[in-house]
């Protein structure tokens, strides 16, 4: 499985909320069965800039598409909480290789997936996450992250020790963040940046193009869009 995150950002003053879209694919190769599959991720909403709190939200439809295969597919709708519908809410269909729909999807991607057959019946449980399980407690307040994303980055003593140094959850400001100590976490942040802007002013004084050490932009035979792939270096 490999991906990268190119996004463009746009502030929706109506709204008060900023969207963040994503341009670019993920891809999964199944190596028992050879099947080669690509999804676009969906718009992300972050919302409560102008009307507290601040939250994440998922809005528009994503592919899961087989590329052996055009009929073979997962479409997946996220809907922008409001009154109408709870914040998280989704749903998705499932096509065979025919093109015949198989199994619908619905839920919450907060809390519950399930799925039945074509005709709603037969209810199966996918996914039923207990909040008894949170590693990080009050996120939304501390961090205006989701849980599930504080989690993820959530690191035990136990992993710091495998990580490598290069690995983002170790940066200092993010740590300090993810602390609550946020001010702190601001000041490194902005040194951070100014280092990166030094070093990409020297660049442009040398005339130095930059490239990847370990990536190479290439189209993806299969998938047919460019992606960042190993130059086996």
């Amino acid at each position: 499985m490999f991906g990268d995150t190119r996004a463009t950002t746009s502030f929706k003053l109506l709204k008060g909320c900023l969207e963040v879209e994503f341009g670019n694919k993920t891809h999964l190769l199944l190596k028992t069965t050879n099947d080669y599959y690509t999804f676009n991720k969906p718009s992300v909403l972050m919302n409560g800039f102008i009307r507290q709190p601040i939250y994440s939200d998922y809005i528009g439809a994503i592919v899961i598409q087989n590329s052996m295969c055009s009929a073979c597919k997962c479409v997946l709708t996220f809907y922008e909480g409001n009154n109408k519908k709870p914040l998280g809410s989704f749903d998705g269909q499932i096509f065979d290789n025919d093109g015949t729909l198989v199994y619908i999807l619905g839920g919450n991607w907060k809390s519950e997936i399930y799925a039945t057959d074509a005709e709603g019946n037969n209810k199966i449980e996918l996914l039923k996450l207990d909040p008894k399980e949170e590693y990080v407690n009050n996120t939304a307040e501390n961090y205006v992250i989701p849980s599930y994303t504080s989690n993820l980055n959530s690191i035990s003593d136990e992993l710091e020790k495998v990580l490598p140094k290069c690995d983002s959850r170790l940066r200092p400001d993010l740590r300090e963040y993810e602390g609550g100590s946020t001010e702190v976490a601001q000041d490194l942040k902005n040194k951070i940046e100014m280092k990166q802007s030094l070093r990409h002013q020297k660049f442009e004084e040398d005339k130095i193009k930059y490239n990847p050490h370990y990536f190479v932009n290439e189209q993806n035979e299969k998938s047919k869009d460019n992606v960042y792939t190993f130059n086996g270096k």
